[in-house]
């Protein structure tokens, strides 16, 4: 049986969430990276969040990298690809609230709050194929994912041509306290990745 670890901030901009989220990992190792969902108003994006010596990198397509996160974004989901960590962050207000959600014990930065931990019965795998086949040419480690009706994005990893990618998840389940039945509680993101047809 494992166990659900949360942690909660209010009034913290993207920036300093991602921040957290690296320190979180800690020593976050050289290199490492989040996957992450952008939102903003006029576009989605599939990034990675590449920790640095100033703070991150986000990566937005092979030749779109900064040291910020794009200034309209308002909604991010980013995890650390197969080790069960995933930070959300929603812009409210003149900041953001962003939670942690890890299936192992955090050391977070003093404006994370911690929730109490959540006893889970089963970690249930899930999958979400992302529209679009992988197109080429592509960069090293990226792939232009495109379907003619929908457009196209490109997403951080890399495809052999014509192949899918999907969102790979676990749902976290517990017993609801009540009645003693499973329930659905959360579900973590943990990789992306390519399928064949």
């Amino acid at each position: 049986m494992s166990t659900l670890h949360r942690a909660i901030a209010h009034g913290i901009g993207a920036g300093p969430a991602v921040s957290a989220a690296f320190a979180a990992i800690a020593p976050s190792p050289p290199g490492a990276s989040l996957i992450a969902l952008l939102h903003t108003p006029k576009r989605f994006a599939l990034a990675r969040l590449q920790a640095s010596t100033t703070g991150f990198r986000c990566t937005l397509a092979p030749e779109e990298e900064s040291d910020s996160l794009p200034a309209d974004l308002f909604h991010l989901r980013a995890f650390l690809p197969d080790k069960g960590v995933e930070l959300r962050w929603t812009a409210e207000g003149e900041g953001g609230q962003a939670a942690i959600l890890s299936l192992m014990k955090l050391a977070l930065p003093a404006a994370f709050t911690h929730l109490p931990e959540t006893s889970l019965a089963a970690n249930l795998p899930s999958q979400r194929l992302l529209f679009g086949r992988a197109q080429r040419p592509a960069a090293a480690g990226w792939s232009r994912l495109a379907e003619p009706r929908i457009g196209s994005i490109w997403a951080p990893l890399g495809l052999a041509e014509g192949q899918f990618a999907e969102l790979v998840g676990q749902e976290l389940v517990g017993i609801d306290p009540e009645d003693g039945n499973a329930v659905v509680l959360d579900e973590l993101l943990v990789a992306l990745r390519g399928i064949a047809d």
